[in-house]
């Protein structure tokens, strides 16, 4: 079945791209577009515009761009179909997709469709389990302990696998899913494709960005102390991809907007103490440590970040080390120091929610934190602990950006070991023998914007403002187009000016370079074309004919010298021929065109 155009354009009319785009990236409004950091390469500086009244977005870094369906596409690594039923639903449009899968969707399409369907039937299945069954009472009521109420239970939709290991898969064939497929879902052992890797667990459901479950966490309700692991999670899959995923962001994004900060924590008890406490900005990442993908997520939501991590070793490394990819990645970054021996959850269960958020309230610089702690951690006294000291203070100098704040850093270490400035200067010095900015590479326009010929600079003109097209049309024919790329332009918009039909995306379709259509959507998200249009498209005109006067006087002119005056009749018509030209120019000359 094929999706028409009528329904196409229907969908693009009822969803705005500004809400689906915002809901991925934190816009900010310049003009008539609106600007953020791109959401599909990592930059510190916006160059990601989306302009709302012509329904397209652009990066300006990495040269993407589209429409609506295509950022669906590019942010939700969905196929065209696929994006187009996730826009229907958003517009409230009933797309019978199931027909037309057959004819769009790949096989792994396919399945991660069957996959999303799946996993949604059992996270429902699981927090019904949970709230209700018998067995499930020693579940609930730990969770109930730790100081989760009912209602959290139900938004983060907590469940609970019953201990029996083949309960899920005989709950599952019951229910007419293959044994291929169940093979393949990632909830089951590798050697028994019976056993559930959850059983006997309580289920934290992880969601994407947009709210579908990608996989599950479970806690071990075992105390006995047998050796297995607290927390396990879903293996990786085509939907699933541990650095990419932060545990809590689709319940967080819109505080964390609103907020312009973001706490992480540990895991997921944590992530829900917080939301019980009131603190909604909250996120954690899934049993992998705080990766630049991590930061990436986070610069293009907020500019700063405060981490939560257990007051114990480990905690300290994973301070450490994510604070310094923070830095590293532009964010501002702070500390909470918990009491030792305590996280978030344990703070809300034995002290309650206000101890939690007073703890909050008093973030550290992550420089002046690390600055205090390292001093605990190496002998001052010491010519090999201060070489130490300096070494790892030095490192997060040098990533920042700012002379000042480089400056403050290095006068801060040089009061905390009573020695002058200068002193830790020159050892600074020593130490950075290259700047540790990264460097990001960007994929080229291969199209060279010099090469721009008058007429295809006016026909990106006539694209950005096409109700100046009749302009275009009573002034110029499409022989008056030299430019082979141009003229193939002037010629789909002048079929969409008979047709009455003229659609940026339907134009687009049509042109089969790409680097041209990356080229259009450049120029169209610069708001180059934007400042009296209607002035601009008249001058590129009478520059095209002014051009085109001056290349027929030339040819005149070069027949003129060749002429051997045995037709005096042809030489007196070639001569008025020039004269006109020359008067023609003369008048072009006396607009406002420069004389190219």
């Amino acid at each position: 079945m094929r999706i028409s155009d009528e329904v196409k354009k229907e969908i693009i009319e009822k969803v705005c791209i500004e809400e689906i785009v915002s809901s991925y990236v934190n816009l900010k409004r310049t003009g008539r577009s609106l600007k953020g950091l791109c959401p599909f390469h990592a930059e510190k500086t916006p160059s990601f515009n989306v302009t709302p009244d012509k329904g397209t977005f652009y990066c300006f870094g990495c040269q993407k761009g589209g429409d609506v369906i295509t950022f669906v596409m590019e942010i939700e690594k969905l196929t065209y179909p696929e994006a187009l039923q996730f826009l229907a639903q958003k517009a409230g449009i009933n797309l019978d997709f199931e027909e037309s899968e057959s004819a769009f969707a790949s096989e792994e399409s396919k399945f991660k469709k069957q996959l999303f369907s799946l996993y949604d039937k059992i996270t429902s299945a699981l927090n019904y389990i949970l709230l209700n069954k018998p067995y499930a009472e020693k579940a609930l009521e730990y969770l109930i302990s730790r100081g989760v109420s009912q209602d959290l239970i139900e938004k983060f939709q907590l469940g609970y696998i019953p201990p029996d290991r083949k309960w899920l898969y005989n709950f599952l064939r019951k229910k007419s899913y293959s044994e291929d497929f169940l093979a393949k879902t990632g909830l089951f052992s590798s050697n028994y494709k019976d056993i559930s890797i959850f059983s006997g667990r309580i289920i934290f459901p992880i969601f994407s960005k947009s709210g579908k479950v990608i996989a599950f966490g479970g806690r071990s309700m075992d105390f006995s102390g047998k050796p297995m692991p607290k927390y396990i999670n879903s293996p990786e899959s085509p939907i699933f991809k541990k650095s990419e995923e932060l545990y809590g962001l689709n319940f967080a994004q819109k505080e964390i907007r609103k907020s312009n900060f973001i706490y992480i924590v540990e895991g997921y008890t944590d992530v829900i103490a917080m939301f019980q406490a009131g603190v909604e900005n909250c996120v954690a990442p899934l049993g992998t440590a705080f990766t630049e993908n991590h930061a990436d997520i986070i610069r293009k939501n907020c500019s700063q970040i405060i981490l939560v991590f257990d007051n114990d070793e480990a905690g300290f490394k994973a301070t450490v080390k994510s604070a310094y990819i923070c830095e590293k990645a532009g964010l501002v970054c702070s500390v909470i120091v918990l009491p030792e021996g305590s996280d978030p959850a344990d703070i809300l269960k034995k002290q309650g929610k206000e101890a939690l958020k007073n703890i909050l309230k008093y973030p550290i610089n992550s420089f002046g934190f690390l600055i205090n702690k390292y001093k605990t951690v190496y002998n001052l006294s010491k010519e090999e602990g201060i070489k130490d000291y300096l070494n790892k203070l030095f490192a997060f100098v040098s990533i920042s950006e700012s002379e000042v704040t480089r400056s403050n850093r290095l006068k801060a270490i040089a009061e905390i070991l009573d020695t002058d400035y200068a002193n830790v200067y020159d050892d600074y010095i020593k130490y950075f023998k290259k700047d540790d900015k990264e460097i990001y590479k960007t994929t080229v326009l291969t199209w060279d914007i010099d090469k721009i010929s008058p007429e295809l600079y006016l026909m990106l003109a006539v694209i950005d403002n096409y109700d100046y097209f009749y302009m275009v049309r009573d002034e110029l024919s499409v022989d008056n187009i030299h430019d082979k790329t141009a003229r193939n332009i002037y010629i789909v918009l002048e079929e969409a000016y008979r047709n009455n039909s003229f659609s940026l995306e339907n134009m687009l379709e049509k042109i089969e370079n790409s680097n041209l259509r990356s080229l259009i959507r450049k120029k169209l998200s610069s708001e180059e074309f934007s400042v009296n249009p209607k002035q601009l498209i008249d001058d590129s005109i009478n520059v095209i004919k002014l051009k085109n006067l001056q290349t027929k006087r030339v040819r005149i002119e070069k027949i003129i010298a060749k002429d051997d005056g045995s037709d005096p009749y042809q030489l007196e018509k070639l001569i008025e021929e020039k004269l006109f030209y020359d008067k023609e120019i003369e008048k072009l000359k006396g607009t406002n065109v420069n004389n190219v």
